[in-house]
């Protein structure tokens, strides 16, 4: 399933209306001028690609991606374009979220609580964007390029609930 040009494999999620086995994980793959999107089960089956971005000597550049669990949708960063846009889970209804200030420099994005955080190359600093109303609500920081630019958000807010079964049917899995 996956070769030298996956740069990132990222984020899993089941779907509690959906039966167990309807689990994905999603990931960005860079091939060379032609990056791209994709899904799969957790079994590694099914490969899809939810967003194809062309071939261009100046691709765009998906960097980090995050999962909105109450509006079955996936949302990214691109630094070359400056934006936040977004797909459902099937690849399909592509929005533009926001174009960011021209500076912005975006590397990874996380979503927690109805907000937004991106990182920021270009100021070394976590920015915060309202998921309603698409206002900023600041900043941190100051951070230096030593803390690194990958965001990670971990809460049982963030997990989706209910009981979920692996293919080995001695590991269950239960989050409250």
């Amino acid at each position: 399933l996956f070769a030298s040009n996956v740069n990132i494999v990222v984020l899993l999620v089941s779907d509690q209306l959906l039966s167990w086995f309807c689990r994905y994980m999603f990931w960005i793959s860079r091939a060379g001028f032609r990056p791209r999107i994709e899904r799969a089960t957790l079994s590694g089956d099914s490969k899809t690609t939810l967003v194809s971005f062309g071939f261009s000597w100046w691709p765009n550049q998906p960097n980090g991606i995050t999962l909105d669990f109450y509006a079955n949708r996936l949302y990214w960063v691109d630094s070359r374009t400056g934006r936040i846009e977004s797909v459902d889970f099937n690849g399909n209804n592509r929005q533009r979220f926001k174009t960011l200030p021209f500076s912005s420099q975006p590397y990874d994005i996380v979503l927690y609580s109805g907000v937004f955080y991106y990182s920021d190359t270009s100021s070394q600093s976590i920015a915060k964007i309202d998921k309603a109303t698409k206002q900023s609500l600041g900043s941190y920081t100051g951070l230096g390029a030593s803390n690194g630019l990958r965001l990670a958000m971990f809460s049982p807010v963030r997990q989706p609930k209910g009981m979920y079964l692996s293919t080995h049917s001695e590991i269950v899995a239960a989050v409250p």
